[in-house]
C-alpha cells in the first residue's frame, strides 16, 4: 500500500469529476484529489468509476466482486456477478499461466530470439520460433512487415537487458523452485518433498550466481520498502552509539539512514557470501 504522503508514480490518469479524478500504479486503481493526495488511504481496487451524489462502483482486488462505496470507502452495497462473466473468470484463471511460462522458456532459451531462420527445421529452431511468436504476442519482440527480422520493443528491452532489475526479478519468480512449489506433480517437487525443512539460504549459497540474483532482487525491494523511513524511526535511535542491521542483505536499509547518522557505527550482519557481494553495491 502507498501512504498518501508518498509521491506515487501513476500508470494511468483521467480527468477531474468534481475534485477528484480516477488514477492507477502499480497495485490498481484509486482515488486522488486535487493536490494529488491518495483519498483512499492505500485502498486499491481492480476497477472504479467516478463518483456521482458521493457513490462510486467499484470493483475489488481479491475477489472482482463489484461494490458501491461512499468518499469513506465504506461498503453501502454488494453487486452479484453474472454467471456468464464468473464462468469466463474461471477459464481466464485456468490458462492465466501461460504468459508466466512463456516468459520464462523465453528467458531460459540460449538461442538468439532476434534470429530468423525459415531453413532449419529442428527442434531447436521450432522451439525458438515458438518462444518468438509468443514473446510478439506479449508485446516483446516485433516482426518487420517482410517477415525477415526481429526487432526488440521498449517492453521487450527491459527483459533483453542484462543489467535490468526487471529481467532479475522474472528469472527469480520464474525459477523451477518456486514454481514447483504450487505443482506438486512435478519430478522436482517429488525429489525434494524429503527435504520440506531446507535451508533455503543454504541451498542457494551452493550457487555463486543464484546468490548474486537472489541478492540483486532482493535488494531492489529492499531500497523500495526502505525508502523515507527515517522519518518513522524513533529519534533516540539516532542517538546510539551503534545501529545494527541483522540479516541486512547488502546494506539497503543502513545505507538509507546513513545520511540521517553522524557519528554511529553502522554494522550489516548477513551469511558470508553474501557480505562479500556488499563491496559492489553503492
Amino acid at each position: 500500500l502507498h501512504s498518501s504522503s508518498k509521491t506515487t508514480s501513476f500508470f494511468d490518469l483521467d480527468i477531474y469529476h468534481k475534485g477528484l479524478a480516477r488514477a492507477r500504479d502499480e497495485n490498481g486503481w484509486f482515488f486522488i484529489d486535487r493536490a494529488g493526495v491518495d483519498i483512499g488511504e492505500g485502498r486499491r481496487y481492480r476497477q472504479i468509476e467516478n463518483f456521482y451524489n458521493g457513490q462510486a462502483l467499484v470493483q475489488l482486488l481479491h475477489d472482482s466482486s463489484r461494490c458501491i462505496i461512499d468518499e469513506q470507502h465504506r461498503i453501502l452495497a454488494r453487486l452479484d456477478n453474472c454467471q456468464d462473466e464468473n464462468r469466463t473468470d474461471i477459464e481466464y484463471i485456468s490458462k492465466s499461466y501461460w504468459p508466466s511460462f512463456a516468459l520464462k522458456i523465453g528467458l531460459d532459451q540460449k538461442t538468439n530470439l532476434l534470429q530468423v531462420d525459415h531453413q532449419s527445421n529442428d527442434d531447436k529452431s521450432k522451439l525458438r520460433e515458438q518462444i518468438q511468436h509468443v514473446w510478439t504476442e506479449l508485446g516483446f519482440l516485433k516482426l518487420s512487415s517482410d517477415k525477415k527480422t526481429f526487432t526488440v520493443t521498449d517492453r521487450g528491452r527491459l527483459l533483453f537487458d542484462r543489467n535490468s532489475i526487471t529481467r532479475d526479478r522474472a528469472c527469480y519468480w520464474l525459477r523451477d523452485q518456486h514454481i514447483s512449489a504450487w505443482l506438486p506433480t512435478f519430478d522436482f517437487q517429488n525429489q525434494s518433498s524429503s527435504n520440506s525443512n531446507i535451508d533455503v539460504f543454504s541451498d542457494i549459497a551452493k550457487t555463486p550466481d543464484l546468490v548474486a540474483l537472489t541478492q540483486r532482487v532482493l535488494n531492489s525491494y529492499a531500497d523500495q520498502d526502505w525508502h523515507g523511513i527515517t522519518s518513522a524511526l524513533p529519534k533516540a535511535l539516532f542517538r546510539a552509539s551503534s545501529i545494527v542491521d541483522l540479516g541486512g542483505g547488502v546494506g539497503a536499509l543502513l545505507r538509507e539512514i546513513s545520511t540521517h547518522c553522524v557519528n554511529q557505527r553502522l554494522i550489516c550482519i548477513d551469511r558470508p557470501e553474501v557480505i562479500r557481494l556488499a563491496s559492489t553495491h553503492p
